[in-house]
């Protein structure tokens, strides 16, 4: 049984590369939308990450870049939470964030000019 995101054709029409205006607009959304403290609508953002970095940014040579990203998001997120938890909880919820580096699939570093050694 082939999944249907395997099948998806690429390029995805209006999304034919990282820097298309329409992707730029569903990359913002789904970034705000991993910081929305309900699961929900996490998950929504973590799907189209996982989608986009599955389907237009391996390969493309950003992977490094864009994984970097992040965790450098993340990285703010707990010093938030180390600051005010309260807020945090509020404003930069971390299960959104953690979700994405979870299913974010697992890609060979060492083609990488800037990877770190493993």
């Amino acid at each position: 049984m082939t999944n249907s995101l395997d099948a998806a054709t690429i390029p995805l029409p209006t999304y034919e590369s990282i820097d298309t205006p329409a992707l730029e607009l569903l990359l913002a959304s789904a970034l705000a939308s991993i910081n929305h403290p309900r699961k929900t609508q996490a998950e929504a953002g973590r799907a189209i990450l996982s989608i986009f970095f599955e389907k237009l940014v391996i390969g493309s040579g950003k992977e490094v870049p864009f994984v970097r990203d992040l965790a450098d998001r993340l990285e703010s997120h707990l010093a938030m939470a180390e600051k005010d938890l309260v807020v945090a909880m509020e404003q930069t919820p971390l299960h959104g964030l953690l979700a994405v580096l979870r299913y974010v699939p697992h890609f060979p570093l060492r083609h990488q000019a800037d990877a770190p050694a493993i």
